[in-house]
């Protein structure tokens, strides 16, 4: 995968299968020899409930490995439904997010199908352990996919702001032509303009911080530096909504402000007085 997705937690809930492999290295099958035939009869029959044990823990520890994976799948597959419905992401960009996800969730189909298949438990041990390592599917690869939709989503907003500021612009004109104060909704729909480019470049801002993240495996400054781009975008689209909430409070001062204009009195000078009508004889 030549670029990772945009945070998040950290998937812990693999510590169970992790404790299950604790004990999985070779049994302790240490019988010190006995000069007797009942001690050493009783050392054979000791080594099947030893290897019975060990596989029940391989056993467990596949389970709920699969689990997990089947858990990051589902949480892929919502997110690409998201990634998809946002209208405003770039073409190319989504296309490149669409390719991470899919990646990504055949990376997991292997590695469970792998997981599945394996009987030594070293190599198991290590592949799920890769479940939290090497797929950081909920600590990173989801919320880079969903900060870029909530991205996406705000400059969707922004553009229907946009669009309404144009209407209200229009408006305003018209009161101004017609006497009317307007340099309050002037104002307004400055500010308004401000708001919405600053919310552009807050998701612009964004999506530029994650883009290019990768999967920590395990390295502690690679972690702290992905967490901390995660945490400066959540930031950054904290503030773009805060644009967006002060602009609609914008939008509202113009529309009050348009309702307050008294409406044009029709012109009377040339109207002709309608004729009176004749008094019945």
């Amino acid at each position: 995968m030549h670029k990772k997705l945009f945070t998040g937690l950290l998937g812990l809930s693999l510590l169970a299968p992790a404790f299950a492999f604790a004990q999985l290295g070779p049994a302790n099958t240490d019988v010190r020899p006995a000069a007797t035939t009942e001690l050493r009869a009783n050392a054979t029959t000791t080594r099947p409930n030893i290897d019975a044990t060990a596989e029940e823990r391989m056993r467990r520890a596949k389970a709920l490995a699969g689990q997990e994976i089947e858990r990051r799948l589902r949480a892929l597959n919502a997110t690409a439904e998201r990634v998809e419905k946002a209208r405003r992401l770039n073409d190319s960009f989504k296309a490149e997010l669409r390719t991470d996800l899919n990646s990504e969730t055949n990376n997991l189909n292997t590695l469970r199908a792998r997981i599945e298949a394996g009987e030594d438990p070293e190599t198991l041990r290590a592949d799920v352990q890769s479940i939290t390592r090497s797929h950081r599917v909920f600590a990173l690869v989801v919320p880079q996919a969903h900060i870029a939709a909530m991205a996406g989503r705000v400059v969707t907003i922004t553009a229907i702001m946009s669009e309404m500021g144009g209407k209200l612009k229009a408006r305003t004109d018209t009161a101004a032509a017609a006497g009317e104060d307007v340099a309050a909704l002037v104002a307004a729909l400055e500010s308004l303009s401000a708001h919405i480019d600053s919310a552009n470049a807050h998701a612009r801002a964004a999506v530029q911080g994650t883009s290019s993240l990768e999967p920590d495996q395990s390295d502690t400054a690679v972690l702290q530096a992905n967490q901390a781009a995660l945490k400066a975008a959540r930031e950054e689209l904290r503030l773009a909504h805060q644009d967006i909430v002060e602009g609609r409070a914008d939008i509202r001062i113009i529309i009050d402000g348009l309702k307050a204009f008294k409406p044009a009195e029709p012109t009377t000078d040339d109207t002709p007085a309608p004729a009176e009508s004749e008094p019945a004889e």
